[in-house]
């Protein structure tokens, strides 16, 4: 796993994508920054006092980007967890980029929302936390509608796709500084990265001579 300082290092994706044991394999036992997650801040106490759940997750939420923001001020790495699915967490990267902070990216996710769904269910059988069926399908699609804006603002982003079972994640894209490098014929694989790849190109977040055709 790259150890990098005085950075900002994201660990993205819809709920049910992979991020957690992407995170595991790439980030466990690195001493060079905390690793900040408001589901985790959420088992701590005194957060889990919390009663009601919708409270308690809020508050764990805050105390992340509290967490976060402290650490951008005093221009000292971290890493975060986000769906980036909501507006408000861009605050967090323009203060990066504000204290010139570069910014790393890992972004999972799946070909179909309701993967995202059936491992939820699993993962709450096994007794971790539940996210309604409705957000977690209407949150992977605004997480995929921000993917592009993350990729600009990022020195260095990996994307992955977790959709098969049992497998590791596949790297179907790599960002460097302003080239995105991916093969043609793992593209064309993966529907969802296709469509994201032609509305970025249509919104002007990369011209198609930014576009590498090699991984």
């Amino acid at each position: 796993m790259m150890c990098f300082d005085n950075a900002f290092t994201v660990f993205a994706g819809p709920n049910g994508g992979g991020k957690s044991s992407l995170v595991y394999s790439l980030w466990k036992g690195n001493p060079s920054a905390p690793y900040v997650c408001a589901d985790s801040i959420a088992k701590e106490a005194p957060i889990c006092g919390i009663q009601n759940s919708d409270q308690r997750n809020l508050a764990a939420m805050v105390k992340a980007q509290e967490i976060v923001n402290d650490r951008l001020l005093k221009r000292l790495s971290v890493a975060y967890e986000t769906v980036l699915s909501s507006d408000y967490k861009w605050g967090l990267f323009e203060l990066a980029i504000k204290n010139e902070m570069p910014i790393y990216a890992y972004y999972v996710t799946t070909c179909d929302p309701l993967i995202n769904v059936r491992r939820v269910k699993r993962r709450v059988l096994e007794g971790g936390h539940d996210v309604p069926e409705d957000k977690i399908i209407s949150r992977y699609h605004r997480s995929h509608a921000n993917l592009g804006k993350l990729l600009t603002l990022c020195r260095s982003a990996y994307v992955f796709d977790s959709s098969k079972e049992n497998e590791p994640p596949a790297l179907v894209l790599y960002k460097s500084r302003n080239t995105l490098l991916f093969h043609e014929e793992i593209a064309m694989s993966y529907a969802w990265l296709s469509d994201l790849r032609d509305s970025w190109v249509k919104d002007g977040l990369f011209n198609i001579d930014q576009y590498c055709d090699s991984l």
